[in-house]
């Protein structure tokens, strides 16, 4: 009796966890590992998108300068640091539906999040 109790509250805790870990489209499947171009010939684009930078280890600091109208890092400097190029695309599913935040490091599906209902 005991066993079906914690059984049945931990359900809920693995349904509702934040990451997920696949996102359905439709009748495909796409997961973590999956390339930006599988992603939107199975999902189409993104309702909403953007990009960022990580730099990591996260004590790294951005010594730039300007030269010839763009900025540059100075990697002498700081060579153990690294800049990844990370993507957020936004699925809004509509408004019975959970929207969908799948996070792309260096073009490949790190993380999926589920965010609140879709509008």
């Amino acid at each position: 009796m005991r066993l079906a109790f914690i059984i049945l509250l931990t359900i809920p805790l693995t349904i509702f966890s934040e990451q997920v870990f696949a996102l359905r489209c439709g009748h495909r499947i796409v997961d973590a590992g999956d390339s930006k171009v599988k992603i939107l010939l199975r999902c189409g684009a993104a309702d909403f998108s953007e990009t960022r930078e990580r730099r990591t280890p996260k004590g790294c600091t951005r010594d730039s300068y300007y030269e010839d109208d763009s900025w540059y890092i100075d990697r002498y400097r700081h060579q153990n640091c690294r800049v990844e190029i990370i993507e957020v695309w936004t699925y809004n599913f509509g408004p019975t539906k959970f929207m969908r935040e799948l996070i792309f490091v260096e073009g490949v599906l790190d993380e999926i999040n589920m965010l609140g209902y879709g509008y």
